[in-house]
């Protein structure tokens, strides 16, 4: 047998695209986008070592992988028209592009891969803050109040190392929505970005 790496062929992680939308359009570019500014906040709270470009490619492609198969099995599983891929929308000059919405149902769905432990998923507030303020970023510019987070834990809950998803139904009030807003344009206002 001949055994011949050719992993470099295969151009992986650049080969994948980042999020389309249900047209297959990629994100605008050149326009204030929520992930800069969510991202931002997240990096002023909790500043962390920086990962090389290259390493962050392969993260992001792993996410982008996991919204791409979640999509087509999602909608096969529950085979319904209503569940989209949405363009882009924007408010107050802020430009954010969801994962999916599921137009029967008003509801949001959002999408994330991790490598910790499923364990911390119990604890949303703590270890998942950051994408709970995504998620009521995206709730704002669309005027809705729920949201479905799914989560592919690659390694479950490392006892032993397991994938695993997780999902929970997210019901905010108008109010903690609205705040959410305000703390993300005052924010982007302070960075000088609005």
């Amino acid at each position: 047998m001949i055994v011949t790496d050719i992993s470099s062929e295969s151009n992986y992680p650049d080969c994948l695209e980042g999020p389309t939308n249900c047209n297959n359009e990629p994100r605008s570019t050149g326009t204030l986008h929520l992930s800069t500014i969510y991202r931002d906040i997240h990096d002023t709270i909790a500043p962390r070592d920086p990962l090389p470009e290259e390493d962050l490619a392969f993260y992001a492609a792993g996410g982008w992988l996991w919204e791409r198969i979640w999509d087509r099995a999602h909608l096969d599983a529950i085979k319904k028209d209503l569940v989209i891929r949405p363009g882009e929308f924007e408010r107050d000059g802020i430009v954010g592009s969801p994962d999916s919405l599921d137009l029967d149902k008003i509801r949001l769905i959002e999408l994330k891969c991790r490598w910790m432990s499923s364990k911390k998923f119990d604890h949303l507030e703590k270890y998942f803050w950051y994408e709970l303020l995504q998620i009521k970023g995206y709730l704002a510019m669309l005027g809705w109040t729920e949201a479905e987070l799914h989560v592919m834990f690659l390694c479950g809950d490392w006892r032993p190392p397991i994938p695993c998803v997780r999902s929970v139904l997210l019901e905010f009030t108008e109010r903690e929505v609205e705040e959410a807003w305000s703390q993300i344009t005052s924010h982007a206002r302070h960075r000088g970005w609005l």
